[in-house]
């Protein structure tokens, strides 16, 4: 027998973020309309991030399999200002007018503007819609993470199609774990999206209350690449830009090389329903979120595909609580939050189960200090449902 004690090493991976920042904000009414006071609010603030990933030597070399790379780290700064108006138009009419400039000193300007109006229908129906653009500035890590490699699965369809194509067993056609050496890259660009939503709450009884909302966000340069999405894009001639694929003399893949970059885009709609009920001194309330669909293009040029309800796409998610509130400032709530089943990594071996975990919580509210919250999350310990297909 061998003795592999010499070939242990345990690897030393240092990570320090930190974020300091600064808000001032101010808010009022600064005019008079016949249907009531417009009301302001602007703010400005300014943010310092700073974040670094730090190796041990060992695995900096290049001597330890599985964590090689080099250390990464950097910097930016960031400065805001953003502002509100909400304008009475008419009886029972609302507009919202918003708009936020952002500099960040890493990938530049963005302005982002929103559109909404609130419509009291009835005393009792309140409709509501809105449009507004948006994004999301590259996280630290994704700038500036370290050199590492891993092993994400996925389906290789380059393969996949090569066995289909030659007849007999297809094993390449099923997920698989692939050798995959990825980076920060300090090039990335931010996230965009645009947003609409329309939707309605109506308050049924002085204890009911009931709401519906249509959404649909459409964004663009998402952080991430889709490794089976890529080797799509290989099987179609796409370019695949500086992405390194390496195979075999026979085509199977042996690994990629990929920094991350802005590649993906998404389409998701659904709707969100909520429900209200109060009785005496207990509160009962629903939020089901139920997805229409979930369309995602993993890598330019493979075009949308709608992963709604495979694995790790759950189609619904629903969090119904019951609260007992024995004095004025305090609460007991339990909260049961269900997540939809959906495909096994291997869809051909079948669905997961749905999910159910319950958090309780106690609130206690004082006058003078704040208010003191305890609670523990999954207190039933349930397990979720246990992929065992791949």
């Amino acid at each position: 027998k061998g003795d592999l004690s010499t070939a242990r090493y345990v690897p030393v991976e240092k990570t320090t973020s930190t974020i300091t920042s600064a808000d001032i904000k101010a808010s009022g009414e600064v005019a008079q309309l016949p249907a009531g006071a417009i009301g302001a609010a602007v703010g400005t603030t300014a943010m310092h991030q700073s974040y670094s990933d730090e190796f041990d030597a060992r695995s900096v070399a290049g001597d330890v399999f599985g964590n090689s790379g080099s250390s990464g780290g950097g910097q930016r700064n960031a400065v805001a200002l953003f502002s509100e108006l909400s304008i009475p138009a008419a009886k029972g009419l609302e507009v919202q007018l918003a708009g936020r400039f952002d500099h960040f000193s890493d990938f530049g300007n963005t302005f982002n503007p929103k559109l909404g109006i609130l419509f009291h229908a009835t005393e009792d129906l309140l409709l509501r819609g809105s449009v507004g653009t948006g994004f999301k500035a590259p996280l630290m890590q994704d700038l500036y993470a370290a050199t590492g490699n891993g092993f994400p699965t996925f389906i290789d369809f380059v393969a996949c199609n090569a066995e289909q194509q030659a007849g007999g067993a297809t094993p390449s056609c099923n997920p698989a774990q692939y050798n995959v050496t990825s980076s920060g890259n300090p090039g990335l660009r931010e996230q965009t999206s645009i947003s609409y939503n329309v939707g309605s709450v109506y308050q049924a009884t002085n204890n009911l209350a009931l709401g519906a909302d249509f959404f649909l966000v459409k964004t663009k340069n998402v952080v991430g690449i889709d490794y089976g999405d890529l080797t799509r894009a290989e099987l179609a001639g796409i370019n695949t830009g500086n992405i390194q694929i390496n195979r075999d003399a026979q085509g199977y893949l042996e690994s990629i090389v990929a920094p991350l970059q802005n590649l993906s885009a998404q389409d998701v709609s659904g709707i969100d329903f909520s429900v209200g009920y109060n009785l005496g001194r207990f509160r009962f309330a629903t939020d089901h979120s139920h997805l229409l669909f979930f369309k995602e293009e993993g890598f330019p040029g493979t075009g949308m595909r709608d992963k709604l309800g495979e694995n790790g796409m759950p189609g619904w998610r629903n969090a119904t609580s019951l609260t007992y509130l024995p004095r004025d400032n305090q609460s007991v709530t339990a909260t049961a939050i269900t997540i939809a089943g959906h495909e096994k990594a291997v869809r051909e071996q079948g669905n997961l189960s749905n999910y159910t975990s319950v958090d309780l919580q106690y609130v206690y509210q004082t006058k003078k200090i704040g208010e003191f919250t305890l609670g523990v999350r999954n207190v039933l310990g349930t397990t979720p449902p246990l992929d065992d297909s791949n």
